[in-house]
């Protein structure tokens, strides 16, 4: 009997110990991703590929799939990050996955944590939630509120209150400038942040094209406007404007030598000496003024909206980052979800590198120690966040140009408003013929191409099929 006994023992022993090799159980714990190969593709220059190289090294040794990061292009496959200016080629790829419904929860993307524009204009696509916003700069109204408060001024609301300010500037600026980006990169830019607010109503498909008919709206009503006013301020800003970028501004406003500028805000922003002066000073922030009128593209007229109503759409700028990634076999979709919580989600995103980051989420809009720059603290730092927030909370957000080839149409729009600016070319000529221009482009690059990329920026990706162009 005492041997019976003894060898069931040994017989039940080596049955616990030895497992199933083919039971789930037997795998090493976390190893979610045996087996699966990730690249990441990042835009060069942002030193994104060493900032995220341990950690992703990190994330592989924790879910058994392996990674590889690099800054130049060459497949469709994987985990992409590209600024919203290169969306559109990665997107007309056709491979760009929906994000599992499962990585959106709090506790891996925290999808509704990002602010509700960002994430219903930019991250859906096609009522899917497709993209993850990364990094979204976007200009903001910087002002000396002591300057304003002693001339009994307040911070302008709308364009024609702006504009007021700025020409007025000598008489209330205690003989400080005034800044904007006006650096011919920027001046697109700029320009479209200006004329969104009169062009873009509520429920308007569409910045600079009729979505339907790809016919350019650049020389419409409002844009001309637009442009007549950009002119009309140069005698008023800073000398040197036309080589200041966004940052630039904020620095002179920090620095002590503007009264009043349009700044790009970020947390690589300027780390001169002088730029300390931001603590001292009495800086306050908004989001860029708006318009209390818009042009209706149907009747072509425009309309007065009701009393105290401001049509603010936000125009994202250059450096806007989003994460996308493209199908594959398997669970490739979501370890690739999974390694960009890693990288982009979790620590409130600060490992991202100081240039490229800015805040996309409400739980960041308390840092500023990540998302403002060294020598902006306090209450400015405060009012700086809270203009970015209101920018991204409500209202339109709109990818400037957001069309395959954009440089080339905007390389011409660039062109037009230097002759107008610049050397005093009536704005509606010069417009008109950046029309004329853009025309010709369309047929040279193809019409259905470029408006199938328009539409798909618009929110619509997918086979929704349209008639085919009215042949010109």
């Amino acid at each position: 009997m005492t041997n019976r006994v003894i060898s069931l023992a040994a017989a039940l022993l080596l049955l616990f110990t030895a497992g199933c090799p083919s039971s789930p159980e037997s795998k090493p714990v976390g190893l979610a991703y045996q087996g699966i190969a990730l690249t990441v593709t990042v835009p060069p220059g942002l030193g994104l590929v060493e900032g995220w190289e341990q950690p992703a090294r990190d994330w592989a040794d924790e879910t058994g799939a392996t990674v590889a990061l690099t800054d130049v292009t060459s497949s469709t496959d994987g985990v992409f990050i590209v600024s919203l200016q290169a969306l559109p080629e990665l997107v007309a790829t056709g491979r760009v996955a929906s994000i599992p419904e499962g990585s959106l929860s709090e506790s891996q993307l925290d999808w509704l944590d990002v602010l509700p524009s960002l994430r219903e204009q930019i991250g859906v696509r096609l009522r899917q939630a497709t993209l993850l916003p990364l990094s979204a700069p976007v200009l903001v109204c910087a002002y000396r509120q002591d300057l304003l408060d002693k001339a009994g001024l307040k911070p302008p609301t709308n364009w024609t209150e702006y504009d007021e300010l700025v020409q007025t500037v000598g008489r209330w600026g205690d003989g400080l400038t005034v800044v904007e980006p006006r650096h011919p990169d920027l001046l697109a830019t700029l320009y479209t942040a200006r004329v969104a607010a009169g062009a873009l109503g509520k429920g308007q498909l569409g910045l600079e094209f009729d979505p339907e008919t790809m016919r350019p709206r650049i020389s419409s009503p409002p844009f001309i406007e637009a442009l007549d006013q950009l002119a009309a301020l140069k005698p008023h800003l800073a000398e040197g404007v036309t080589g200041f970028r966004g940052e630039d501004c904020l620095a002179e406003m920090m620095a002590g030598r503007a009264a009043l500028g349009l700044c790009l805000l970020g947390a690589g922003g300027p780390r001169d000496a002088a730029a300390s002066r931001g603590e001292s000073l009495a800086l306050g922030f908004s989001r860029l003024p708006g318009s209390s009128r818009v042009y209706d593209t149907t009747s072509q007229r425009w309309i007065d909206l009701p009393q105290g109503e401001i049509n603010q759409p936000t125009v994202l700028t250059a450096g806007t980052l989003v994460a996308a990634v493209c199908d594959g076999p398997g669970n490739t979709v979501e370890a690739g979800w999974s390694l960009m919580q890693k990288l982009a989600v979790l620590d409130d995103g600060q490992l991202l590198p100081a240039a490229a980051r800015s805040p996309v989420r409400e739980s960041q809009l308390v840092r500023s120690d990540l998302y403002c720059p060294p020598g902006l603290a306090g209450l400015s730092a405060a009012k700086a966040l809270a203009a970015v927030a209101n920018s991204l909370r409500s209202g339109a957000v709109v990818a400037e140009l957001p069309i395959v080839q954009r440089e080339r149409f905007r390389a011409r729009l660039t062109t037009a408003l230097q002759e107008t600016i610049d050397q005093g070319r009536p704005a509606a000529e010069a417009l008109a013929a950046t029309a004329t221009d853009w025309e010709r482009l369309l047929d040279e690059l193809g019409r259905d191409a470029i408006r199938d990329s328009y539409r798909q920026s618009l929110g619509f990706l997918g086979d929704l099929s349209l008639p085919p162009l009215d042949p010109r």
